[in-house]
């Protein structure tokens, strides 16, 4: 076998895999249920090993879903930014043998913990959230029966923020073309003026949608939606899943 034949072969081994393991094709309610099942292991474990092998796993299976991408590392950067500092303050804080200037081992220890209960639970988050799409994720919300109020502020927020940014865009441009960043004292005033701006903006809109959804009979309840059967293939994929992590969970 030569070059060529391993480089194909081992590209149809890893397409297999990612098909596999991806999670776009699974039922976002599926998914959801996945989530909250994992999320008392990672925040229970008393087992270092446990949140290293569960942070691990959804770095694979967001790989495998073809979800590792600048999205998704922007979107983990402040979580982890967190987790660091959390070492950095807990080793620093606590009480007990210095291993390293200031840090205590005992302080790592409690602070790598915190870190890594936070990373599995961001991972396992934007792993449902990214692979699925926003009126799944909303179906799912309401079939999980999340108040009305809360599906109508993540709706309008999701709505309402293109139309914020693009006005934010056009102000921003506006001043720009007056000169309005030309030095650090007029960027500050600018930017006051933006923030000010997009807040009554904001304000002003909010508003508007309630009195638009108000005059259309909006009496603040969902319709009743139909929902399909959870599928066997999504079901055994989120029941082998969490099969697989509470085997580890109990013997780790």
């Amino acid at each position: 076998m030569n070059a060529g034949q391993k480089q194909h072969l081992g590209e149809s081994v890893f397409r297999h895999v990612s098909g596999i393991l991806s999670a776009k094709d699974i039922d976002p309610r599926v998914k959801a249920l996945l989530f909250f099942a994992l999320l008392p292991l990672f925040l229970s474990t008393k087992s270092l090993n446990f949140l290293v092998i569960s942070v691990l796993t959804g770095f694979l299976m967001v790989l495998t879903s073809g979800l590792f991408n600048l999205k998704f590392l922007l979107r983990l950067f402040e979580p982890m930014l967190i987790a660091v500092m959390l070492i950095f303050i807990k080793g620093w804080t606590e009480p007990g043998q210095k291993v390293f200037l200031f840090f205590s081992s005992e302080g790592l220890i409690s602070g790598l913990f915190l870190a890594l209960r936070i990373l599995a639970s961001v991972v396992w988050m934007l792993l449902i959230t990214m692979s699925s799409k926003l009126d799944g994720l909303m179906r799912t919300l309401i079939w999980l029966r999340f108040p009305s109020f809360f599906l109508d502020t993540v709706l309008l927020s999701y709505r309402y923020l293109f139309i914020l940014l693009e006005d934010a865009s056009t102000i921003y441009q506006c001043q720009k073309n007056r000169l309005g960043y030309s030095s650090l004292k007029r960027t500050l005033n600018s930017a006051g003026i933006l923030a000010g701006c997009m807040l009554i903006n904001s304000f002003d809109r909010a508003v508007q949608a309630a009195l638009a959804m108000k005059l259309r009979g909006y009496s603040g309840s969902v319709d009743r939606i139909s929902f399909e059967p959870l599928g066997l293939r999504s079901s055994g994929y989120a029941l082998i899943v969490f099969l697989c992590i509470l085997t580890i969970y109990m013997f780790t």
